[in-house]
């Protein structure tokens, strides 16, 4: 718990987060970017939280968001679930992969 914990506190109020997830046909994909909106995260029934709102979501269907690798570049490992800064040596951000909400609803 304590581990969580820190990822929670990591995160500074406006830092963005990229959600990624593993489906086993069509590889790990970014499908969320959110902003953090409190300065500090909380812990509430056991788990660490923070208030974020949405910057971006993966419109429909699922197997068409971005590839990981090309958003953050191959030499990014993921550990565990764990918040690991945007400045990290191995991570290579190409937002451009990205459209927002807007751009993808018309």
């Amino acid at each position: 718990m304590l581990r969580k914990e820190n990822d929670a506190s990591k995160a500074e109020q406006g830092d963005r987060i990229l959600l990624c997830q593993n489906n086993h046909e069509h590889g790990h994909r970014v499908t969320h970017v959110v902003e953090t909106v409190t300065a500090t995260a909380e812990e509430q029934d056991g788990m660490w939280i923070r208030q974020v709102k949405v910057v971006w979501v993966a419109q429909d269907p699922w197997e068409n968001a971005p590839q990981t690798e090309d958003v953050i570049g191959n030499e990014f490992s993921f550990r565990g679930g764990n918040l690991i800064s945007v400045d990290a040596p191995s991570i290579k951000l190409n937002l451009d992969k990205l459209t927002t909400a807007k751009e993808t609803s018309q």
